[in-house]
């Protein structure tokens, strides 16, 4: 899969091109503000995958790596929500990206959007024995 991007850091918007491998994500530039000319990331680093907005669209992901990764993470905006989701679910298919998985985190984002009642999350929280920090 191959798509046009944004690459978001800190007060920066990098636009370039990214491309999904069955191995690596690669992110190519199309200025030279980034160190490399393309950034890599291998598939079996990756631990969390999660959608974000951008600008108040649905068009964010976010990719969180294992701790000895040269990437940390990697803020990406895309043109669409439809292309967004399309890239989430080629990266989720993948064979070599192995997610952890953090039920806390995603039972707490379903109830801020509304896809868990009140009632369905004390319930959780009260099973687990979950206190608020």
């Amino acid at each position: 899969m191959e798509t046009s991007c944004d690459r978001i850091s800190p007060l920066v918007v990098n636009p370039g091109k990214i491309m999904l491998t069955s191995s690596r994500l690669y992110f190519q530039p199309f200025n030279n503000l980034e160190p490399e000319p393309v950034t890599k990331m291998n598939l079996t680093e990756m631990k969390r995958i999660l959608k974000r907005r951008f600008l108040l669209r649905q068009v964010g992901l976010e990719i969180f790596c294992s701790k000895d990764s040269l990437i940390a993470d990697m803020y990406l905006v895309l043109p669409t929500a439809v292309e967004r989701d399309k890239l989430y679910e080629h990266l989720i298919e993948q064979e070599d990206v192995c997610l952890m998985e953090n039920d806390k985190e995603n039972m707490l984002l379903k109830w801020q959007s509304g896809s868990v009642t009140n009632l369905d999350y004390l319930l959780y929280l009260n099973r687990y024995n979950i206190h608020c920090e």
